[in-house]
C-alpha cells in the first residue's frame, strides 16, 4: 500500500514538474491530478519515501520475528555474549537514512533534489542489505 501511495506522490511531483516547465499540450499527456504548493508535493514524497523505506524494513525484521532481530545484536562468545557492532552501526546509519528521508522536505522543495535524493537513499539501503 506504501508503494501505490508514493506513487501518486511522484506523479505530482512530476506534474508540478510539467506544468512549471510549460510544454506544449500536446507534447506529454498527463493524467488528471491535483494541484498542490511545491512544499506540500515535498512533504508528501518525503512521506511516501519513508512510509515505503520503513515497510521493508519491518517487513525485513518481523519475517525471522524480533526476537532473532533483536538476538542480532549480540553475539556470543566463550565469556558471555558481546555486542556485534557491524549489526548495531548497520541499525544506527538506516535509522539516521530514515530520519534524513524524513526531514528531507524542510530542507529543499526542488522535485530534482528531491529525486535525487531520494534515489541515493533507495540505493544506500539497498547496498546496506
Amino acid at each position: 500500500m506504501s508503494l501505490v501511495a508514493f506513487g501518486v506522490t511522484y506523479k505530482i511531483l512530476l506534474k508540478n514538474e510539467y506544468t512549471e516547465a510549460q510544454y506544449d499540450k500536446a507534447s506529454r499527456l498527463l493524467a488528471a491530478s491535483p494541484k498542490v504548493e511545491p512544499e506540500t508535493a515535498a512533504t508528501l514524497f518525503t512521506g511516501g519515501l519513508t512510509a515505503v523505506l520503513v515497510a521493508l524494513e519491518l517487513l525485513t525484521l518481523t519475517h525471522g520475528g524480533f526476537e532473532k532481530a533483536w538476538g542480532n545484536l549480540y553475539k556470543s562468545s566463550g565469556n558471555g555474549s558481546a555486542y556485534n557492532w557491524p549489526v548495531i552501526l548497520m541499525t544506527v546509519f538506516k535509522i539516521g537514512l530514515f530520519g534524513f528521508t524524513a526531514t528531507l522536505n524542510l530542507w529543499t522543495s526542488e522535485s530534482h533534489t528531491l529525486a535525487y535524493c531520494g534515489c541515493a537513499v533507495v540505493m544506500a539501503i539497498a547496498f546496506s542489505r
